[in-house]
C-alpha cells in the first residue's frame, strides 16, 4: 500500500462514469481500535505500547453510481495512552513513563463495491489521511537525575479497509468493515499503526 496507488485509486473512480442513481452519502460507525507503539532505539530502548478502546467514526462521501466510492471520514480514537517500565540494568532502577495523546485522524478513503447481488456488496478499499501525535516522557532515578522529553508531530498515514455492506433499502446499507492504518514514524524511530473493527449505517441522498 502507498501513496502511489491511492493517487491510481482516486484517479480511477474520478474518471469512470457517473451514473444516474449517484449521490451523496453520510455514514455513522461505532468501532474497536488498537493502536500499537513500537520504538526501534533511542528515547526508550525499544519501548512498545499499545492501547484498544471505542472509535466513532463519521463519513460524508460521494457514491458515483458504479461501484466505487469516495469519503472523507474522522475518527475519534482513545486520547491518551500510557506506559511504564523498569530498568534494573547497572543498577540504575530506571523507571520511564510514556504518555501519548492523539489529537485528529482525518482520512480520504477509495472505495470499491462488488456487486455480488443487489442486497450484499463486499467491498475493498485504500485510504490517506493526517495523524496528529504528541507525547511526554518521564524518565526517574536515572543515575541520580531525572531525564524528561516532550514533542508533537503531524503525519501522513496509508492503509486499506475491507468490509461488506447489505443493503435494506434504495438508500439504506448497514456495513461492517475493517480497516489497517501505518500512521508512519513519529519522533524519529517510533512507528505507530492501527487496526480498526465497526459496524455502522450509511444513508445516501
Amino acid at each position: 500500500m502507498n501513496k502511489k496507488f491511492f493517487a491510481a485509486a482516486v484517479a480511477l473512480a474520478l474518471s469512470t462514469p457517473v451514473f444516474a442513481d449517484s449521490g451523496f452519502y453520510i455514514q455513522a460507525d461505532a468501532g474497536i481500535s488498537k493502536i500499537k507503539l513500537k520504538e526501534d532505539s533511542g528515547l526508550n530502548n525499544g519501548m512498545t505500547a499499545s492501547e484498544s478502546g471505542f472509535s466513532p467514526r463519521l463519513t460524508v462521501g460521494y457514491d458515483f453510481g458504479n461501484n466505487w466510492r469516495v469519503g472523507v471520514d474522522y475518527t475519534r480514537y482513545k486520547s491518551s495512552f500510557e506506559h511504564t517500565e523498569s530498568d534494573a540494568a547497572l543498577g540504575l532502577h530506571n523507571v520511564g513513563t510514556l504518555t501519548g495523546k492523539i489529537k485528529k485522524n482525518v482520512d480520504v478513503s477509495v472505495i470499491y463495491d462488488f456487486p455480488v447481488s443487489e442486497k450484499v456488496q463486499p467491498y475493498l478499499g485504500a485510504r490517506v489521511g493526517t495523524n496528529r501525535v504528541s507525547y511526554d516522557y518521564l524518565e526517574l532515578n536515572r543515575g541520580n537525575f531525572n531525564f524528561e522529553a516532550s514533542g508533537k508531530e503531524t503525519k501522513t498515514s496509508v492503509g486499506a479497509l475491507a468490509g461488506v455492506g447489505v443493503k435494506v433499502s434504495d438508500k439504506v446499507t448497514v456495513d461492517a468493515g475493517y480497516r489497517y492504518n501505518h500512521w508512519g514514524k513519529f519522533f524519529d524511530n517510533a512507528k505507530i499503526n492501527s487496526h480498526e473493527f465497526s459496524a455502522g449505517v450509511r444513508v445516501k441522498f
